[in-house]
Order: structure tokens, then sequence, then C-alpha cells
């Protein structure tokens, strides 16, 4: 996989359908806990909320990563360009 600005801009998102997913299923689990009187099923819920955590910083990390590919890109074309004169 070449590590490239569209690459991370697939990752992220991904990364953001994945905590749009987990957020759905946390508050389906989370109401389904509440209307039911189900400790069991509020728990799972609150614990899959919980996991939202990791997928909106795997969305910021690889929106950063992206950024940092396209300010680069510019600077390493211009070094080239100056390393065949």
């Amino acid at each position: 996989m070449q590590a490239d600005h569209q690459s991370y801009k697939r990752a992220a998102g991904v990364a953001l359908l994945g905590l749009a997913l987990q957020g759905v299923i946390g508050f389906i689990l989370l109401i389904y806990g509440l209307l039911a009187n189900d400790h069991a099923g509020f728990t799972a819920g609150l614990a899959t909320l919980c996991g939202m955590i990791v997928w909106l910083s795997l969305a910021m990390v690889f929106d950063q990563h992206r950024r940092e590919r396209i300010y680069t890109r510019p600077s390493s074309a211009c070094s080239r360009i100056r390393a065949t004169r």
C-alpha cells in the first residue's frame, strides 16, 4: 500500500464510518437496556459507546497524516527540481 494522502483520506473515512456504526449500535443497546430494564443490555451499550473513543482517535490520526502528506508534497517536489539543476 502506498502511503499517500488519498490512502489516509480513505482510512479516515472508514474510521468515521466505524464511529457512526458503533454509535448507532451502542445507542440501540442503551435504549433497549433502559426500556426493557435489562442491566446487561445497558452495560453493553455503555461499553460499546466507550469504544467510540478509539474510532475518533483513529480518524484524527489519519486526518493528521493526510494533512502532513499534503503539506510535504510541494516541498519534496521543489527539492527534486533543485536536485536536477
